[in-house]
């Protein structure tokens, strides 16, 4: 996902008036606890990305019940209230609405987040959290823009805990188990230009 902007104020805005705001808004925006958070623009090679993954998941699900929807499509979490835009939801069977105009669903299956340097804590910790409040929701996948990595957590069988799988490099299978595919990495990575990982610079301690 894009970095979220917080327009938070001492306003409290509810979902109802959230879900009116965010259809003439001229942006999309993330909500959560009577809060708005104005997500601004990704990089190119993430918007390739969201494209690619969404193409590789369609070719693999081609012939099931499964299919694959682009960052146009808001998901709530049922147990934390967060309304927000995957960057690739997978949903099986007939969607399920959160609102009466049927913007937002709620059970997806599978969702994909590309990583960025500004998000990737919040991908990896605080959003994964919301997101395991979905009991419809059986893997989670985070997509490097720096290089060919893709890290699939999926829900155990038992409903407790995650299991974690990653591949790495363009001739790298990766499984999502859920749906019993496999997806290639070349695939995923199809005339995706890498962006350079920015080098995080370390102040030297200082000498007492």
């Amino acid at each position: 996902m894009s970095q979220p902007t917080s327009l938070a104020s001492a306003e409290f805005i509810s979902e109802a008036e959230y879900l009116a705001r965010e259809k003439d808004a001229p942006f999309k925006s993330e909500y959560f606890n009577g809060q708005i958070f104005a997500m601004a623009g990704g990089s190119p090679t993430h918007a390739r990305l969201g494209i690619t993954i969404g193409r590789a998941c369609e070719a693999a699900l081609e012939k099931g019940p499964c299919n694959a929807f682009n960052s146009e499509l808001k998901v709530r979490t049922p147990g934390s209230g967060l309304y927000t835009y995957p960057d690739v939801t997978i949903v099986c069977g007939e969607l399920e609405y959160a609102d009466s105009d049927r913007s937002v669903i709620t059970n997806p299956v599978v969702i994909f987040e590309v990583l960025s340097e500004s998000t990737e804590a919040y991908d990896r910790g605080e959003k994964f959290n919301h997101y395991k409040s979905i009991k419809t929701l059986q893997a989670y996948v985070l997509v490097s823009q720096w290089e060919p990595r893709v890290e699939v957590l999926s829900r155990k069988p038992t409903g407790t805990g995650w299991d974690y799988d990653d591949a790495n490099g363009l001739e790298s299978l990766i499984a999502i188990p859920p749906l019993q595919i496999t997806l290639k990495l070349a695939d995923i990575y199809n005339k995706v230009e890498l962006s350079p990982r920015p080098v995080r610079v370390h102040k030297a301690a200082a000498k007492s």
